[in-house]
């Protein structure tokens, strides 16, 4: 078993505490779990389901962008 000393910003601590107390764990068992749940994972592109990659379009569908010159221009900025 290696022992690590982490530094955490206050907030970050307060959660890990927490999510620990309500799972009844340590905090040393929760941040083990979360560190094998991202090394597992990191690096490996999304898994979207097979229904998401074969999705070819609606046939009789018009394309979006095809209403798109139909749009009128903003008179001004409406963020300024």
């Amino acid at each position: 078993m290696i022992h690590l000393n982490i530094c955490l910003n206050d907030d970050l601590g307060t959660q890990i505490t927490s999510r620990a107390n309500q799972l009844g764990q340590t905090y040393d068992t929760l941040i083990g779990q979360i560190l094998t749940d991202w090394l597992q994972h990191s690096g490996q592109s999304p898994l979207w389901p097979a229904e998401v990659l074969t999705f070819n379009g609606i046939e009789d569908f018009e394309p979006f962008e095809s209403h798109r010159q139909e749009l009128l221009q903003p008179t001004e900025d409406s963020l300024i």
